[in-house]
């Protein structure tokens, strides 16, 4: 089976907003992406990360290290990923 990759958002500001790229072996469950909206979000109020951009139009830029890149910070999410039963990610 091949990989799914999941873009969730966090609203930074009024111009800003996070875009997290999510690799996973398989299609998470709506359990599963709950628990995940539940790591990415702000103070684990699940509804400040949506599936949707906040921003949209031609303008919008993203900035960031490649996806295939890991960084520490996507080390230490799969980690605690995998520490919540969140495996394949």
């Amino acid at each position: 089976m091949g990989k799914t990759v999941t873009r969730l958002y966090r609203r930074i500001d009024a111009g800003k907003e996070y875009c997290f790229n999510i690799e996973t072996d398989r299609v998470l469950t709506d359990s599963e992406l709950h628990h995940l909206h539940l790591v990415l979000a702000e103070g684990l109020l699940a509804e400040t990360v949506a599936g949707i951009p906040h921003l949209t139009g031609p303008r919008v830029v993203e900035l960031g290290p490649r996806l295939n890149f890991a960084t520490a910070w996507s080390s230490n999410m799969v980690s605690i990923c995998r520490a919540i039963g969140l495996e394949g990610v």
